[in-house]
């Protein structure tokens, strides 16, 4: 019996690793690899524009300053969605092992760990759009060439 429960554990523990793994790998597809919200790369925190591109752009005192914010509010959020992220795949994990599994639940249950990892992705645009704009003109045309997938809705 230990060891059948130790299996479904990991079974399922397997299956929510995968079931994230796959969320972000839709959204790297969907944006090319690199660019907002894909994690490692030229993006920092997930925000999509590190400082080192912006430190290209000789932004103003104060556009620094707004910046900081923007990216400070950005890690709050993130913080707080990880939270979340973290406790609805615990209850996803839960109710895979569970020893009836009930289909309904588990399906209602990645929903939820889905609209949470959307609020993360829609923080990253938020903040992504409120830095396009602090940017002049002139910067946003410099940003497009050093990070294509920033400028394309900007115009």
């Amino acid at each position: 019996m230990k060891r059948m429960s130790l299996r479904m554990t990991l079974i399922a523990a397997a299956l929510v690793g995968a079931a994230a793994l796959g969320t972000t790998a839709l959204v790297n597809a969907q944006q090319g690899g690199y660019g907002p919200g894909c994690g490692m790369g030229p993006g920092m925190m997930g925000g999509g524009m590190g400082y080192g591109m912006l430190y290209q752009l000789n932004l103003t005192p104060e556009q620094w300053n707004k910046v900081s914010a923007i990216h400070e509010d950005l890690a709050k959020k993130n913080w707080e969605l990880a939270g979340k992220t973290q406790e609805e795949a615990f209850k996803l994990r839960n109710l895979m092992t569970a020893e009836k599994r009930d289909s309904h639940a588990v399906t209602n249950q990645y929903k939820k760990l889905q609209e949470v990892q959307l609020q993360s992705f829609q923080a990253r645009l938020d903040a992504q759009e409120r830095i396009d704009g602090v940017l002049t003109k002139e910067q946003k045309g410099q940003l497009r060439r050093f990070a294509p997938w920033w400028g394309q809705h900007m115009e």
